[in-house]
């Protein structure tokens, strides 16, 4: 039983890590990913990455986002 629990533990800090890394909610995507483990994992993996600023999808072809908030 230990075993499964640090197996979800793990699949919870994997998925909130990578979540950090695209700027995504890290607390809900540490919770999705400690209860449905390889779903999240997978959901996460394929999801784009968010802008800081604006909060749009960063796309991948170009490799750069132009946002439109000046700071």
């Amino acid at each position: 039983m230990k075993i499964i629990f640090f197996i979800h533990l793990m699949f919870a800090f994997l998925v909130s890590h990578i979540a950090s890394t695209k700027n995504r909610n890290v607390l809900g995507w540490g919770i999705f990913g400690f209860f449905m483990s390889l779903i999240a994992l997978i959901l996460i993996l394929v999801s784009p990455a968010y802008c800081e600023k604006c909060k749009k999808p960063i796309k991948k072809k170009d490799g750069e986002h132009a946002c439109k908030i000046n700071n």
